[in-house]
């Protein structure tokens, strides 16, 4: 399977809205669309997104939902902020048959949930995702053993480039 490891878009300040609620600007709308239809040029047809339950996230899901091949969108509470993120691979396993499937989430969590996949340790490897970043994983999600491959890291703006 393949994973794709996604950030949240740019979202409002903390001070202006709950933690929980904050929507996406219009900016952090715009950057997300255009770094989506990168995505497209680079041929990712997730089957199914998952996403946090947080506001931010829904909605980066739903533009990328909109702009790749209309999959299925789905709360996954395994990757909200406070979530045990060892819990996340184990949520995955009914899903293992599918070709690939998208994450979206928050940092420092991304970074961390990047780690146990690759390295077994949620502190062993950090990866910096910006706001609109993506990771694509391959995975291979069996009962007793998870095994990942890094196959690729995108920034917001190389994927906006192209």
């Amino acid at each position: 399977m393949e994973l794709y490891l996604v950030r949240h878009a740019i979202a409002e300040d903390r001070a202006d809205a709950g933690d929980d609620e904050r929507a996406l600007t219009e900016a952090g709308r715009a950057k997300m669309i255009r770094a989506t239809q990168g995505l497209r040029k680079l041929k990712v047809r997730p089957d199914l997104i998952l996403t946090s339950p947080l506001r931010r996230a829904c909605e980066t899901a739903e533009i990328l939902a909109q702009g790749l091949n209309r999959p299925k969108v789905e709360v996954l509470a395994e990757l909200s902020p406070a979530a045990d993120l060892k819990t996340v691979a184990p949520a995955l396993r009914p899903h293992a048959r599918l070709k690939s499937v998208m994450l979206v989430g928050h940092q420092p969590g991304l970074s961390e949930l990047a780690s146990i996949l690759l390295t077994g340790s949620e502190r062993r490897l950090y990866v910096d995702f910006k706001k609109g970043g993506v990771a694509c994983i391959e995975a291979e999600l069996a009962e007793d053993t998870t095994r990942c491959i890094l196959r690729w890291l995108a920034t917001p703006k190389l994927l906006r480039s192209l």
